[in-house]
């Protein structure tokens, strides 16, 4: 029960490092920058510049994780007709954390060691990728905040609050991956707004989660384990089987009944 508390907060925790370093690593240089600017950039803001690393690609990739599996195992558990919808968005999920997690390599790189890179065009693809990362984790983002949205219907507190932040954070960072990639990783205002949106959606979505995660049902609790363990009306509880329970026995009582012999008496 611990640890599925531990993972309803995780999402709380997510939104926090997000924060923390969005803010530490402050406005990148624009797409296309020079490298001996990129250079002033780097040698002026290099202890936040490791800090907003550090942050996102070291704890940001174990909450991340964490916050992921309670959401997908809440909503799997609550509905079997929506489960395609869950594992939707965990896949969405699963794409957007890799994205991150190999950006991190080439802008660690860049934030630790840029100032020793004397090859002014390795420098520039190392500032590049996290452009490039912002513009392409948009779309598995927004696929992952609309499949969670619509398994979350009626199954998480506060559905309609979840659904309208849902929808904004989805639709900015649609549009922000689209605008970054016809500005060339320039987005002005929309770039903020769609971080914030997608924030306040894990933040509304965390805080559903908490109440239900101390109920989420066991395995043999579902409905599915229900039906298939409870008795069958007219027969007690104490020597009464469900049909499917006594067939499946019977079949594995004659799968490995031994072979007859070939030889006759």
């Amino acid at each position: 029960m611990a640890l599925r508390r531990l993972g309803a907060w995780s999402g709380l925790a997510l939104a926090a490092l997000l924060a923390a370093s969005y803010v530490l690593g402050g406005p990148m240089p624009r797409a296309g920058t020079p490298p001996t600017q990129l250079l002033v950039f780097l040698r002026a803001h290099s202890e936040t510049q490791e800090w907003s690393w550090f942050l996102l690609c070291g704890p940001g990739l174990i909450a991340g994780p964490w916050f992921l599996g309670a959401l997908s195992a809440r909503l799997w558990a609550a509905d079997q007709g929506r489960r395609e919808l869950v594992a939707a968005g965990f896949g969405s999920g699963l794409i957007a954390g890799a994205l991150l997690a190999a950006a991190g390599v080439t802008w660690g790189l860049f934030v630790y060691l840029g100032t020793q890179i004397t090859n002014g065009s390795l420098l520039l693809l190392l500032a590049e990728s996290r452009h490039f990362a912002e513009g392409s984790i948009s779309f598995p983002a927004a696929g992952a905040v609309i499949a969670f949205t619509l398994a979350a219907r009626g199954r998480l507190p506060a559905w309609r609050l979840i659904a309208v932040l849902g929808a904004a954070a989805a639709g900015l960072q649609l549009a922000n991956g689209v605008y970054d990639f016809a500005a060339d990783g320039v987005t002005g205002a929309l770039g903020p707004a769609s971080f914030a949106a997608l924030l306040a959606w894990l933040i509304g979505t965390s805080l559903a989660l908490v109440p239900g995660a101390a109920s989420l049902p066991s395995p043999r609790e579902t409905p599915a384990a229900d039906r298939l363990l409870r008795p069958p009306p007219g027969r007690d509880g104490g020597g009464g089987v469900h049909a499917g329970v006594a067939a499946a026995d019977r079949l594995t009582r004659w799968a490995t009944r031994p072979a007859p012999s070939d030889e006759r008496a």
